[in-house]
Protein backbone atom coordinates (compact mmCIF):
# COMPACT_ATOMS: atom_id res chain seq x y z
CA UNK A 1 0.00 0.00 0.00
CA UNK A 2 1.81 3.20 -0.55
CA UNK A 3 0.29 6.74 0.53
CA UNK A 4 0.31 10.65 -1.03
CA UNK A 5 1.22 13.67 0.70
CA UNK A 6 -0.80 16.95 0.38
CA UNK A 7 -1.92 19.93 2.35
CA UNK A 8 -5.16 18.92 4.09
CA UNK A 9 -8.70 20.17 3.30
CA UNK A 10 -11.19 20.61 5.74
CA UNK A 11 -13.05 17.65 4.37
CA UNK A 12 -10.28 15.25 6.13
CA UNK A 13 -11.43 16.32 10.10
CA UNK A 14 -13.84 13.40 9.60
CA UNK A 15 -11.15 11.05 8.42
CA UNK A 16 -8.38 12.42 11.10
CA UNK A 17 -10.83 12.38 14.20
CA UNK A 18 -10.80 8.61 15.19
CA UNK A 19 -7.28 8.44 15.75
CA UNK A 20 -6.76 11.78 16.94
CA UNK A 21 -8.30 11.27 20.45
CA UNK A 22 -6.88 9.08 22.47
CA UNK A 23 -3.37 9.32 21.74
CA UNK A 24 -2.13 9.88 25.33
CA UNK A 25 -2.65 9.37 28.38
CA UNK A 26 -5.04 12.44 28.99
CA UNK A 27 -6.60 12.15 25.63
CA UNK A 28 -5.44 14.28 22.70
CA UNK A 29 -5.94 17.88 21.11
CA UNK A 30 -5.11 17.42 17.22
CA UNK A 31 -9.17 16.87 16.33
CA UNK A 32 -9.98 20.46 18.35
CA UNK A 33 -7.37 22.12 16.64
CA UNK A 34 -7.96 20.83 13.55
CA UNK A 35 -9.54 23.66 12.46
CA UNK A 36 -7.92 26.55 13.56
CA UNK A 37 -5.02 24.88 12.36
CA UNK A 38 -6.48 25.16 8.55
CA UNK A 39 -7.22 28.67 9.05
CA UNK A 40 -3.64 29.59 9.45
CA UNK A 41 -2.30 30.94 6.52
CA UNK A 42 1.36 31.04 8.31
CA UNK A 43 1.15 27.57 8.91
CA UNK A 44 2.16 23.96 7.40
CA UNK A 45 -0.98 21.70 7.55
CA UNK A 46 -0.30 18.23 5.98
CA UNK A 47 -2.40 15.03 5.53
CA UNK A 48 -1.24 11.75 4.16
CA UNK A 49 -3.52 9.84 2.29
CA UNK A 50 -4.45 6.51 0.53
CA UNK A 51 -5.23 5.68 -3.10
CA UNK A 52 -8.73 6.42 -2.18
CA UNK A 53 -7.59 10.38 -1.19
CA UNK A 54 -8.82 9.57 2.39
CA UNK A 55 -6.69 10.63 5.18
CA UNK A 56 -4.20 8.29 7.08
CA UNK A 57 -1.93 10.45 8.82
CA UNK A 58 -1.71 14.08 9.88
CA UNK A 59 1.03 16.70 10.88
CA UNK A 60 1.58 20.86 11.15
CA UNK A 61 4.38 22.91 11.18
CA UNK A 62 4.31 26.56 12.24
CA UNK A 63 6.78 28.94 12.87
CA UNK A 64 7.29 30.05 16.71
CA UNK A 65 9.28 32.95 15.62
CA UNK A 66 10.68 34.41 12.69
CA UNK A 67 13.77 31.77 12.43
CA UNK A 68 12.39 29.23 14.45
CA UNK A 69 9.80 26.21 13.74
CA UNK A 70 7.81 23.95 15.64
CA UNK A 71 6.79 21.11 14.33
CA UNK A 72 3.60 18.91 15.96
CA UNK A 73 0.42 16.63 15.68
CA UNK A 74 1.95 13.81 14.28
CA UNK A 75 -0.61 11.10 13.66
CA UNK A 76 -1.00 8.34 11.94
CA UNK A 77 -4.11 5.91 11.91
CA UNK A 78 -2.92 2.76 13.79
CA UNK A 79 -3.29 0.05 10.81
CA UNK A 80 -1.02 2.48 8.46
CA UNK A 81 2.13 2.67 11.17
CA UNK A 82 5.26 1.93 10.61
CA UNK A 83 5.27 2.12 6.48
CA UNK A 84 7.74 5.39 6.92
CA UNK A 85 4.31 7.41 6.76
CA UNK A 86 5.35 9.84 10.04
CA UNK A 87 8.69 10.12 9.01
CA UNK A 88 7.87 11.63 5.65
CA UNK A 89 5.65 13.78 6.74
CA UNK A 90 8.48 14.73 9.18
CA UNK A 91 10.50 15.73 6.41
CA UNK A 92 8.46 17.55 4.53
CA UNK A 93 8.06 19.90 7.19
CA UNK A 94 11.26 20.34 7.75
CA UNK A 95 12.23 21.08 4.86
CA UNK A 96 9.32 23.37 4.28
CA UNK A 97 11.09 25.22 7.61
CA UNK A 98 14.16 25.62 5.61
CA UNK A 99 12.44 27.10 2.87
CA UNK A 100 10.93 29.88 5.74
CA UNK A 101 14.19 30.55 6.19
CA UNK A 102 14.15 29.58 10.09
CA UNK A 103 17.38 28.24 11.71
CA UNK A 104 15.92 25.24 14.00
CA UNK A 105 13.28 23.04 13.85
CA UNK A 106 11.82 21.83 17.27
CA UNK A 107 9.49 19.56 19.05
CA UNK A 108 8.71 17.63 22.21
CA UNK A 109 7.68 14.41 22.80
CA UNK A 110 6.65 12.32 26.00
CA UNK A 111 10.16 10.76 27.66
CA UNK A 112 8.08 7.30 27.86
CA UNK A 113 7.08 7.64 23.96
CA UNK A 114 10.08 5.81 22.52
CA UNK A 115 8.61 5.31 18.73
CA UNK A 116 8.32 9.05 18.29
CA UNK A 117 11.81 9.36 19.75
CA UNK A 118 13.15 7.22 17.67
CA UNK A 119 11.41 8.93 15.02
CA UNK A 120 12.40 12.03 15.88
CA UNK A 121 16.30 10.96 15.87
CA UNK A 122 15.85 9.16 12.11
CA UNK A 123 14.88 12.61 10.61
CA UNK A 124 17.98 13.83 11.94
CA UNK A 125 16.70 15.61 15.45
CA UNK A 126 18.03 15.41 18.70
CA UNK A 127 17.11 15.60 22.57
CA UNK A 128 18.53 19.42 23.72
CA UNK A 129 16.39 20.06 26.95
CA UNK A 130 14.62 17.62 29.58
CA UNK A 131 11.15 19.07 31.25
CA UNK A 132 8.34 18.18 33.58
CA UNK A 133 4.77 18.72 32.72
CA UNK A 134 2.46 19.47 35.84
CA UNK A 135 -0.88 19.20 35.86
CA UNK A 136 -3.24 19.93 39.12
CA UNK A 137 -6.74 20.23 39.33
CA UNK A 138 -7.58 23.45 41.65
CA UNK A 139 -9.96 23.02 44.10
CA UNK A 140 -9.36 25.18 47.10
CA UNK A 141 -9.75 22.17 49.86
CA UNK A 142 -7.74 19.77 47.69
CA UNK A 143 -5.86 17.19 49.65
CA UNK A 144 -2.28 16.77 49.16
CA UNK A 145 -0.78 13.12 49.27
CA UNK A 146 2.91 14.07 48.82
CA UNK A 147 2.87 17.38 50.70
CA UNK A 148 1.39 17.71 54.21
CA UNK A 149 -0.95 15.16 53.78
CA UNK A 150 -3.76 17.76 54.78
CA UNK A 151 -5.42 20.58 53.30
CA UNK A 152 -3.88 22.51 50.86
CA UNK A 153 -1.46 25.38 52.37
CA UNK A 154 -1.48 28.42 50.63
CA UNK A 155 1.84 30.20 49.56
CA UNK A 156 2.98 32.79 52.04
CA UNK A 157 2.76 35.77 49.30
CA UNK A 158 0.79 35.18 46.44
CA UNK A 159 1.72 36.19 42.96
CA UNK A 160 0.55 39.41 41.89
CA UNK A 161 0.52 40.84 38.14
CA UNK A 162 3.85 42.22 37.23
CA UNK A 163 4.54 45.71 35.48
CA UNK A 164 6.42 45.53 32.03
CA UNK A 165 9.28 47.20 33.94
CA UNK A 166 9.51 43.46 35.81
CA UNK A 167 10.79 42.29 32.62
CA UNK A 168 14.59 43.32 33.01
CA UNK A 169 15.14 42.18 36.52
CA UNK A 170 13.12 38.97 35.75
CA UNK A 171 15.22 38.46 32.60
CA UNK A 172 18.93 38.91 34.44
CA UNK A 173 18.02 36.75 37.38
CA UNK A 174 16.96 34.12 35.00
CA UNK A 175 19.98 34.39 32.74
CA UNK A 176 22.08 34.33 35.62
CA UNK A 177 20.58 31.28 37.47
CA UNK A 178 20.34 27.13 36.91
CA UNK A 179 17.08 27.32 34.82
CA UNK A 180 18.40 28.83 31.53
CA UNK A 181 20.71 25.98 31.46
CA UNK A 182 18.38 23.50 32.07
CA UNK A 183 16.35 24.70 29.48
CA UNK A 184 18.50 25.70 27.15
CA UNK A 185 16.88 29.00 27.09
CA UNK A 186 13.77 27.83 26.07
CA UNK A 187 10.03 28.41 27.49
CA UNK A 188 6.24 27.28 26.41
CA UNK A 189 3.74 28.91 25.28
CA UNK A 190 0.68 27.22 23.69
CA UNK A 191 2.27 23.97 24.16
CA UNK A 192 5.49 25.19 21.64
CA UNK A 193 8.82 26.05 22.95
CA UNK A 194 11.22 28.61 21.81
CA UNK A 195 13.67 31.14 22.82
CA UNK A 196 12.79 33.52 25.63
CA UNK A 197 13.64 36.93 24.77
CA UNK A 198 13.35 39.75 27.06
CA UNK A 199 10.98 41.15 25.25
CA UNK A 200 8.65 38.35 25.76
CA UNK A 201 8.49 39.30 29.54
CA UNK A 202 7.91 42.93 28.34
CA UNK A 203 5.04 42.05 26.44
CA UNK A 204 3.64 39.63 28.76
CA UNK A 205 3.65 42.59 31.30
CA UNK A 206 1.50 44.02 29.26
CA UNK A 207 -1.12 41.90 28.69
CA UNK A 208 -1.26 40.62 32.29
CA UNK A 209 0.18 37.68 32.20
CA UNK A 210 3.76 38.42 33.92
CA UNK A 211 3.47 37.66 37.69
CA UNK A 212 5.73 38.60 40.59
CA UNK A 213 6.22 37.46 44.25
CA UNK A 214 9.19 37.60 46.90
CA UNK A 215 9.35 33.58 45.29
CA UNK A 216 9.85 34.34 41.47
CA UNK A 217 8.42 34.91 38.56
CA UNK A 218 6.03 33.16 36.11
CA UNK A 219 4.52 33.27 32.89
CA UNK A 220 0.81 32.14 33.25
CA UNK A 221 -2.57 32.70 31.27
CA UNK A 222 -5.91 31.44 30.84
CA UNK A 223 -6.40 29.23 28.62
CA UNK A 224 -10.65 28.01 27.98
CA UNK A 225 -10.84 26.79 31.83
CA UNK A 226 -7.12 26.02 32.34
CA UNK A 227 -4.47 28.01 33.79
CA UNK A 228 -1.51 27.18 31.53
CA UNK A 229 2.31 28.29 33.36
CA UNK A 230 5.15 28.37 30.41
CA UNK A 231 7.80 29.90 32.36
CA UNK A 232 9.40 30.00 35.92
CA UNK A 233 12.22 31.94 37.22
CA UNK A 234 13.26 30.83 41.36
CA UNK A 235 15.24 29.20 43.11
CA UNK A 236 15.59 25.92 45.56
CA UNK A 237 14.63 27.64 48.43
CA UNK A 238 11.37 29.64 46.78
CA UNK A 239 10.74 26.95 44.48
CA UNK A 240 7.94 25.30 46.94
CA UNK A 241 6.35 28.45 47.88
CA UNK A 242 6.14 29.29 43.71
CA UNK A 243 4.33 25.76 42.86
CA UNK A 244 1.85 26.37 45.87
CA UNK A 245 1.35 30.49 44.72
CA UNK A 246 0.66 29.58 41.21
CA UNK A 247 -2.18 27.31 42.86
CA UNK A 248 -3.74 30.62 44.43
CA UNK A 249 -3.48 32.27 41.34
CA UNK A 250 -5.76 29.80 38.95
CA UNK A 251 -8.30 29.78 42.17
CA UNK A 252 -8.16 33.53 41.87
CA UNK A 253 -8.16 32.75 38.32
CA UNK A 254 -11.33 30.86 38.54
CA UNK A 255 -9.56 28.09 36.26
CA UNK A 256 -10.47 24.66 36.94
CA UNK A 257 -6.93 22.58 36.18
CA UNK A 258 -3.49 24.39 36.25
CA UNK A 259 -1.09 23.22 33.53
CA UNK A 260 2.65 24.01 33.57
CA UNK A 261 5.75 23.04 32.46
CA UNK A 262 9.31 23.55 33.86
CA UNK A 263 13.18 22.61 33.31
CA UNK A 264 14.04 18.97 34.73
CA UNK A 265 15.99 20.04 38.03
CA UNK A 266 15.09 17.65 40.78
CA UNK A 267 14.45 20.42 43.24
CA UNK A 268 11.82 21.72 40.90
CA UNK A 269 9.98 18.56 40.44
CA UNK A 270 9.92 17.66 44.53
CA UNK A 271 8.46 21.19 44.80
CA UNK A 272 5.28 20.96 42.95
CA UNK A 273 5.49 17.44 43.59
CA UNK A 274 4.79 18.35 47.20
CA UNK A 275 2.06 21.21 45.96
CA UNK A 276 0.28 18.25 44.81
CA UNK A 277 0.65 18.52 40.68
CA UNK A 278 0.84 15.29 39.08
CA UNK A 279 4.37 15.42 37.24
CA UNK A 280 4.94 13.83 33.48
CA UNK A 281 8.49 14.00 31.86
CA UNK A 282 9.32 15.01 28.24
CA UNK A 283 11.91 15.96 25.97
CA UNK A 284 12.41 18.66 23.37
CA UNK A 285 14.38 17.62 20.18
CA UNK A 286 15.67 20.10 18.03
CA UNK A 287 17.57 20.35 14.44
CA UNK A 288 19.26 22.96 13.14
CA UNK A 289 18.36 23.83 9.82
Amino acid sequence: MGFFIRQARSGDRHAIAPFTQGTFWWGDYVHEAFDGWLDDPQARLLVATDDSDTAIAVARGCLTALTEAWIEGIRVRPDRRREGIAAALGRDLINWARAEKADVARLAIEETNTASASLSEHVGMRPVSRWHMAFRTVEDAEPVTPGNGGRRVPARERLRPAHSSEAEPAFVSWRSGALVRASRGLFMVDWQWRTLRINDLRTAGKHGMLSVSRSGWALAGPKSDRLEVGWIETGPEDAADLARALVDLAIEAEASRLEAVFPSLPWLMTAFEDAGYDIHPLVVYELPL
